[in-house]
Formats: structure tokens, C-alpha cells, sequence
């Protein structure tokens, strides 16, 4: 499940998804214009998050810039056909090498047997697009070299191409009164070699680059927003391992002149050291080859070349092993939870799996359990969120939306966690190591019981409108007037109107929505003035 976090005054940002590769898409809202950063994997994913803005009073974007060429930041601009769409020179050519491609499975099959697509791109693309694959493939309408300064008024936005060893056309956004840096993926590895990388020399210039930006909040494009200091310290490892590296070509006899740089760099822990043997052996898993590197945590998982391994550091060599045991362990454990005890509980009570989702259909609803892997996901440290939802086909036509007969959970009118209805479940499940399977089973069986229940009272599209009227809440506003006035239910609709004022008459975005209910109120023929 998406939310949508502010950070600073201005500045908004709507979480990733990883099944299905949906990247952090954010917006930065000027007294005369808003710009939005990617335009995510799919015209769904763009529209999502427009919504989520709307009900949050941000406006409408009227720029979108594109971080880098990759499908999973382009294939959403579609859906922005009334915004002004910005790019590099760079990103504008590899988009254009897009357009003449197919997407069909056997067309995505076909690119990973030869090697110019990868499996888990492949796989994201056909969740995401399930059932039609319809996307259309549209140039960026305005380019740039190197760097471009926009102001939105009030608020300065500078767009710079970094590059990087991810994707050489990438493009980072600084909000420089926020103080806050858009990396999109730039800081990430080459996922289309043979195997995941790092070149040396990109990574260095990279950082360089990087240095020069007088920011607090860097925000990723797969993770979760980090503060300078956690920054600046992941980047010194990755700076001293791409050093290392090249400076001993792959290997070096004397190892222990080596080994204070070695330790500078978090290459091992305090386990190691006073033991040769062991230090020697970390120190192997560091060099590689002359050109590349691979690297595993913060910024990306394990990657490892046919020999050495992997670089390795902020572990020392005891925890890696246990990293590479325990993380496919950890990782089974959630499979077979899913497999062994969700499922069939979930089909017993009609639901089907595609996926980590599942699905009921009943009249005009559908409802929906979806599993969503945290972001923050490690080896030894397995987190999920349980998010429900259902959606009304009616609610569908009253946004003049194609109705779906497999929406995302996204796409659903009534959204929520499981904690939200279940006040015995945490917000979010954890598996380590020293997890008690059977207390966490009972524990999510008992909410989804819960939540299940919670279904059998909501059986039309009227019962979501009536559980957001009795917030009151903001989130269906719109479709909620729509659909009480077009019952008939006017006195409904003005409770809830009044209702609303109550809660948010004072707030400066109350402008935007009393603009929107007052055009509907109209467009019904009722006085919106009591």
C-alpha cells in the first residue's frame, strides 16, 4: 500500500512498492507552479498518486521531470497529458529506443533470453500491467543538458545530470530552499550487466557530484528517505571500497598495509580483529576486478561476481555467512507462511491468490488483502504490512474511470491497514531469526478474521460512503457527494458538507475542496448554502 509522507514545507512524496517496482514519485509545490519528480511505472501508478494529492489539497502538477530512462520512471507519463514533461538530452534518446518495442510477455521472455532485459524487470512489468498491456511510450517535451534551475516561486528546484554506474543519463532534483535531494536511482548499481556493478570511475565522479549539494534529506527512489549523516557515511564505505579497489587491481600481496584503510571503510567488524586468518579472508572478499566492483547493503542487495565473491563491509566475513544462510531461511519462513497458512485460510472464505494478493468478488465490489514487503527488507530481517481494500465498480463510474475486474490494491475506494480496524495487530509484521512462527500466525490470522468480518458489513458502494461520511473524512469526498445527491439523499449530503466545514473550514486547502463541492452541489441543482 502507497502513503503519502510531507517532508519540509513544500515537498510531498508517495512510498515505493517492490512487487511490483513502483518507485517513490514526488512533488514540490510552488506559489505558482508544481513540479512532480517521475512519472511512475504506469498510468495507475501516476494516477494514484495524483489522487492522493488532490485529497490532500497539493495542486495539480504542472511540470514532471524524468530522473532517467528506466520503464519503471517513464511509463506513467501517459497518464500527465496536461503536464509539461521535462528530461535530459540523454534520457529523451534511450526513451526513444523504447518506443518501436513490444511488451508482450513473449516479447519480455524473448529480451531476457538474450540478455538485453532482466528477469525482475520482466516480472514487474507483467504484475503491474495483469491483464492488458496496453502502455503508451511518450517523449519528454522539454531537454536539457547538464542543468537546468526552475522556480516554482518561493521555492527553487535544480535539476542536474550526475550519471552513475544505475543509468549514465541520471538526473537528481535538489529543493534548494528545503534542503532536500531527489537521488532518483543514480545511486544504485548497473542491474543490466551480467552481473550487478559498479564501475569505479563513475562512482567516484558520482559522489563528487553528489558532495556538491548542501543537503539534509536525500530521498531514494526504491527506499525510504535518509537523513546527510546517514548519507554522507554510506557514501565514505562506497567511496573507500571503489578507492580500495581500483588502487590494488583486484588483489594485493600485503595485506596488511591495506588493513587500516580496510577497517576505515567498515570493511570488517571488531570480531575480526586480532585474527589474521580471518582479516585475510575479509580482505579477499574486498578486491575484485580492475574496473568493477559489486556491493551489497545500504544501497543495493548481496551482488556477487564468479570470483572473489563480493565486497563487503559493515559486516565482518562470520556475518556474511550468516546473511547468505539466514536470509534465504527468512525468506522461505514468509513464503511458506503465505503458502501454508494465508492461502488456504483466505480461500476458505472465498478469496483468491495471485500473488501476494488476494481477492474476493461479490455484486459490483471486489475486496481485497494485500501482503507488502517493507522496503527495508534485509537478510536477517524480513518485515511485511498487511494493507485491505475494497472497490465499488459504481465508484468507479462516478470518477468517469475504465471499471477494473482486477484493480491493484491502490486503485481501491476503501483503503486501509490492518491495524487500523484489527487494534491487536502490529503495524507491521517482522520475521528474524528468533521469530516465534506460531504467535505471529495466530496473530495475523486473527486480524484477517477481523478484517474479514469487517467485509461482511460493507456490501455496497452506499456502505463505503457512509463509513468515509462518519469520519468525516476527505478521502472520497467528491464521489461520495456524487453519489448521495444522485440518490437523492440531500440531507445526507449536506450533514456530511457541514461535517466537513467543521473539521477543516479553517484550514488554507479547505479553498481547493469547497471549489469542488460546490460544483457538485450545483451540478445537482441543490444550494450548497444551507
Amino acid at each position: 500500500m502507497h502513503a503519502i509522507e510531507r517532508i519540509g514545507q513544500r515537498v510531498w512524496y508517495m512510498t515505493p512498492v517492490a512487487e511490483t517496482d513502483r518507485p517513490v514519485l514526488g512533488v514540490v509545490a510552488g506559489d505558482d507552479k508544481t513540479l512532480m519528480i517521475d512519472a511512475g511505472n504506469s498510468e495507475r501508478h501516476a494516477r494514484c498518486f495524483l489522487h492522493e494529492l488532490s485529497e490532500r489539497g497539493v495542486p495539480r502538477p504542472d511540470l514532471v521531470v524524468l530522473t532517467h530512462w528506466h520503464w519503471d520512471h517513464i511509463f506513467g507519463l501517459s497518464a500527465l497529458a496536461d503536464t509539461v514533461s521535462i528530461a535530459s538530452g540523454d534520457t529523451r534518446k534511450a526513451i526513444e529506443k523504447l518506443m518501436p518495442l513490444s511488451w508482450s510477455d513473449e516479447a519480455l521472455d524473448a529480451r531476457v533470453r538474450e540478455g538485453t532485459e532482466i528477469q525482475f524487470c520482466a516480472d514487474a512489468i507483467k504484475k503491474e500491467f495483469v491483464g492488458q498491456r496496453d502502455m503508451k511510450i511518450v517523449l519528454p517535451q522539454v531537454g536539457f543538458e547538464e542543468r537546468l534551475q526552475i522556480d516554482l516561486g518561493g521555492v527553487t528546484c535544480i535539476l542536474q545530470q550526475v550519471g552513475g554506474s544505475h543509468a549514465p543519463d541520471s538526473v537528481v532534483v535538489y529543493v534548494k530552499e528545503e534542503k532536500i535531494l531527489f537521488l532518483g536511482d543514480c545511486i544504485y548499481s548497473d542491474i543490466y550487466a551480467a552481473n550487478r556493478n559498479y564501475k569505479i570511475g563513475e562512482t567516484l565522479r558520482l559522489l563528487d557530484r553528489l558532495a556538491a549539494f548542501d543537503a539534509e534529506t536525500y530521498v531514494l527512489s526504491h527506499g525510504l528517505p535518509i537523513a546527510k549523516a546517514e548519507f554522507d557515511q554510506e557514501a565514505a564505505m562506497l567511496r573507500a571500497v571503489a578507492v580500495l579497489t581500483d588502487r590494488f587491481k583486484g588483489g594485493y600481496n600485503e595485506r596488511d598495509r591495506g588493513l587500516p584503510e580496510c577497517r576505515a571503510a567498515g570493511a570488517y567488524g571488531r570480531r575480526a580483529a586480532g585474527h589474521r586468518r580471518i582479516r585475510e579472508r575479509v580482505f579477499n572478499l574486498i578486491f575484485i576486478q580492475t574496473s568493477i566492483f559489486a556491493l551489497t547493503a545500504p544501497f543495493g542487495p548481496v551482488c556477487e561476481l564468479k570470483s572473489p565473491v563480493a565486497i563487503v563491509f559493515g559486516w565482518d566475513f562470520f556475518s556474511v555467512i550468516r546473511i547468505k544462510r539466514g536470509g534465504i531461511a527468512l525468506q522461505q519462513r514468509f513464503n511458506d507462511l503465505m503458502k501454508q497458512d494465508v492461502k488456504p485460510f483466505l480461500a476458505e472464505r472465498g478469496f483468491a491468490r495471485k500473488g501476494l494478493n488476494f481477492s474476493k468478488s461479490a455484486d459490483d465490489l471486489i475486496y481485497m488483502f494485500n501482503f507488502q514487503k517493507s522496503a527495508g527488507n534485509s537478510a536477517d530481517h524480513v518485515m511485511f504490512y498487511v494493507n485491505f481494500g475494497i472497490y465499488a465498480a459504481k465508484l468507479a463510474h462516478l470518477q468517469s474511470k475504465e471499471i477494473q475486474t482486477a484493480p491493484q490494491e491502490p486503485e481501491c475506494h476503501f483503503r486501509a491497514r490492518i491495524e487500523e480496524l484489527a487494534r491487536a495487530v502490529p503495524a507491521r509484521f517482522s520475521l528474524t531469526p528468533d521469530t516465534n512462527m506460531n504467535d505471529l500466525r495466530d496473530t495475523l490470522l486473527n486480524g484477517l478474521d477481523e478484517v474479514v468480518r469487517f467485509y461482511d458489513t460493507m456490501t455496497s458502494a452506499r456502505s463505503i460512503v457512509d463509513y468515509y461520511v462518519a469520519g468525516p473524512y476527505l478521502h472520497l469526498g467528491e464521489e461520495s457527494f456524487e453519489l448521495l445527491l444522485q440518490s437523492g439523499d440531500e440531507a445526507a449530503a449536506r450533514r456530511y458538507l457541514e461535517a466537513l466545514k467543521d473539521k477543516h473550514g479553517a484550514e488554507n486547502r479547505w479553498a481547493i475542496f469547497d471549489l469542488k463541492y460546490r460544483a457538485i452541489f450545483s451540478k445537482y441543482g441543490v444550494p450548497y448554502e444551507s
